[in-house]
């Protein structure tokens, strides 16, 4: 066998004193590294190792479900509890992953529907609520009267003409009209002005509890049978369908809606119901939740975003014209929704190949904005999170930053996809979670330096930012973790470089490295080089106090070579100098 000469070229140094990041591209720029783990940006231009994590114990037991922040410190869902404050409490809470949204003083639980006050545990309960009242179980009858807008019995005039002189405030029912329509007297002026029907149900016992308030719209399904032969008692005139509830006793309950309807009954069964939208994600902006849908709810198929009354998570479904009301809007693009954040004050929904932002600052001027360009990959909702003045989320096609207008992928020096991604800021930095080609991997991209980093093969659920810190749990872990807790974690950290030489049009033999590197007491670093992609060959190692430590290398001619340099405990690698001896092929016959 022959092999080439090599004609000596002299030797050659080379030194890389600015490092880079993480970069998995064909060929990579000096000082980047194709391989690393548990390094940081913090530091650059050296390479260092990332801060030790904390830990954070937490209230309750078993695994940690959902995660935000509360009383300037994180809360999380576990088990049926939820914990804040040092305490746990039990909201009744299914088993799966949460999502708690804060909404001022308070925490909603999604997709269980719960809630709970921070600043008063004992102010707690379910968005939803159903109530089913059979009066003949509470002293055998019910009588339905007409009422005011207090809820207090009023005794209209029925005929089909006006009452002869009327005084302010007077009610009659129209009955030339189909269906009869009921109206008030305002004086001279403004004469005899329409007004919705409203119904009182007084109960002849102690009405149980009515887990509604004054103002809420409720869907009402009346059963009425066995009536008296009081005034207009047909069954189709008790008030049914949404109504809004006006006044609330310990005998009766009053409600806006319904018709001409006076009786009394021992045939009676009633509920009451608060609906709360079926939806994928939900949000907070504006004081308001904002939530989405996609798919069949009740038989039809439903594409909507939806907004809660201004101030009150609990209603949906109040459309009376004002500023506080609630809202709900269809949107054009087909497919599931796949996230939804509130970015600078304004809720924005995505789906895999949409934007959709909704400006405004009220029903009135609410309205849907859509984008057709790459939005959060489905199992990346977590992923969104604002950085730097910019979005950040998991797409289809990379990991993309977002400005409110456009979405530019910023993910090409990983050179893979990432799946069932969760994302987190923590000083400046984003985070991002992700399943590759190689399994869970979790990496920092520095918004300002434009580079990533990887930290371990970590599979975050999802992060969260409170005081100064970040915190983030893995699925199935009873521990809640700190980006930068400075515990007593001793890191264990590699970097790997690029080929080096591979621009190179003949081969060299590389004699030496020289690492300057900074180790702590009590930390300690291996060096190791591989040729042409061949296996690792141990180099030597250090410890102690030095600042250079030269490497001497035993390869012999290569196309290109990598060196390895892998530790534990802190460190700062200020420069590698490499030292080879350079030539040119000839051919040999």
């Amino acid at each position: 066998m022959y092999l080439p000469d090599i004609s000596p070229r002299g030797v050659n140094r080379k030194t890389v004193s600015v490092f880079g990041g993480y970069d998995r591209r064909p060929v990579i720029p000096d000082g980047s590294f194709r391989n690393m783990e548990n390094t940081t940006a913090d530091n650059l231009p050296t390479a260092s190792p990332r801060p030790p994590r904390g830990t954070v114990s937490m209230a309750g037991e078993g695994a940690i479900t959902g995660l935000a922040a509360a009383l300037g410190a994180p809360a999380v869902t576990r088990g049926s509890d939820i914990v804040f404050g040092g305490e746990a409490t039990d909201l009744g809470l299914a088993e799966g992953e949460k999502t708690i949204v804060p909404m001022g003083a308070y925490l909603i639980v999604f997709p269980d529907g719960k809630y709970i006050n921070t600043a008063d545990r004992s102010d707690r309960g379910s968005l939803g609520a159903t109530a089913r009242y059979v009066p003949g179980e509470y002293n055998g009858t019910v009588r339905v009267t007409i009422c005011d807008e207090n809820g207090s019995t009023v005794y209209p005039t029925r005929s089909s003409t006006a009452p002869q002189s009327p005084s302010p405030g007077d009610r009659w029912v129209d009955t030339s009209e189909t269906p009869s329509t009921l109206k008030k007297y305002y004086g001279d002026g403004a004469g005899w002005v329409t007004e919705p029907f409203r119904q009182r149900f007084y109960f002849r016992g102690l009405l149980p509890d009515i887990p509604f308030r004054v103002g809420e719209f409720l869907e009402m399904t009346p059963s009425v049978t066995h009536m008296d032969s009081g005034a207009a008692q047909n069954p189709e005139n008790v008030a049914s369908g949404r109504v809004k509830v006006i006044s609330i006793s310990v005998q009766a309950f009053a409600v806006e809606g319904g018709g001409d309807a006076e009786f009394i009954a021992d045939g009676f069964d009633i509920t009451l119901e608060r609906k709360i939208p079926d939806m994928d994600f939900v949000t907070e902006a504006g004081n308001r939740l904002w939530g989405c849908k996609y798919g069949v709810v009740d038989g039809a198929l439903v594409n909507e975003i939806y907004a809660s009354a201004l101030g009150d998570f609990k209603s949906w479904y109040v459309f009376e014209g004002v500023s506080t009301d609630s809202y709900a809007a269809s949107v054009g693009t087909d497919g599931p929704f796949t996230g939804a954040v509130n970015y600078r004050g304004r809720p924005v929904f995505f789906k895999e190949g949409a934007i959709h932002r909704v400006p405004g600052s009220d029903p009135s001027n609410f309205r849907v904005l859509t984008a057709l360009q790459s939005g959060v990959a489905k199992g990346s909702e977590n992923s969104l999170c604002a950085v730097g003045g910019l979005l950040f989320y998991n797409s289809p096609s990379g990991v993309a930053a977002y400005d409110g207008s456009t979405a530019r992928i910023v993910s090409e020096a990983l050179c893979e996809r990432l799946s069932l991604a969760s994302g987190g800021e923590y000083r400046g930095k984003y985070y991002v979670s992700g399943k590759g080609e190689g399994g869970f991997s979790l990496f920092v991209y520095d918004v300002q330096r434009r580079t990533w980093h990887r930290e371990d093969s970590t599979r975050a659920a999802r992060f969260v930012s409170v005081g100064g810190e970040t915190y983030f749990y893995r699925p199935g872990d009873g521990i809640l973790l700190s980006v930068g807790g400075g515990g007593d974690e001793k890191v264990r950290w590699s970097v790997e470089s690029g080929d080096l030489g591979i621009g190179k049009p003949f081969l060299r033999t590389p004699r030496k490295l020289t690492v300057r590197v900074r180790l702590t007491p009590g930390s300690r670093a291996s060096f190791y080089v591989s040729r042409d992609g061949g296996g690792w060959e141990a180099a030597g190692s250090a410890a102690g106090c030095r600042d250079i430590f030269p490497v001497p290398l035993r390869t012999g001619r290569c196309s290109s070579y990598r060196y390895r340099i892998e530790g534990e405990g802190d460190a700062r690698i200020y420069s590698v100098t490499e030292t080879a001896e350079g030539g040119a092929n000839s051919d040999r016959t």
